[in-house]
């Protein structure tokens, strides 16, 4: 926190930093991802001055136009590597709206992982917005997507694509 409160929600009211590495997952893993997060981070600014974790404030601050700044937002599980960063804010009805981008390496292995839990045609679906997503990284190397992720309306979307739902926050 700072040593003087935020003037307006543009201020940085906190900041929060943390780390992890070798996170050790308690259930079954998908194969090609593995059992252990190799890291996990984060850098967020949470703008104007932080709500007590009540409903009736935190309506207020997102009022106020409250927002939380994600500086990163990164982990790296098996051959997977994703890095997010972004703005996120609360709805009229307090439920995450987000802007943000994201860039992702190994998404093509790590669909193979966890394609035994989709449908053949959401399989599908996913390994061709891959193909279109994937870009080669200046100077070689596997390839990485860089898109634009958002939350609305309950829903993830990666640029236009509704992929999946977001659990609403009970408050």
């Amino acid at each position: 926190r700072p040593a003087l409160p935020p003037a307006s929600h543009q201020d940085t009211g906190l900041t929060v930093t943390l780390a992890a590495g070798g996170l050790r997952l308690p259930g079954p893993a998908p194969d090609g991802l593995g059992p252990q997060v190799q890291r996990v981070d984060a850098s967020l600014r949470v703008q104007g001055r932080p709500p007590l974790p009540e409903r009736p404030a935190i309506a207020a601050w997102s009022r106020d136009g409250g927002v939380v700044e994600v500086d990163r937002l990164g982990i790296d599980w098996g051959p997977l590597s994703m890095a997010v960063n972004g703005t996120v804010a609360l709805d009229a009805r307090l439920q995450p709206l987000a802007a943000m981008t994201a860039e992702i390496q190994g998404a093509d292995q790590a669909l193979t992982a966890v394609q035994e839990r989709l449908r053949p045609n959401q399989l599908a679906a996913a390994r061709s917005i891959l193909a279109m997503l994937s870009r080669p990284p200046e100077g070689g190397g596997p390839p990485v997507i860089k898109a634009p992720l958002s939350v609305q309306d309950g829903w993830l979307y990666v640029g236009p694509l509704k992929v999946a739902p977001v659990p609403r926050l009970p408050w």
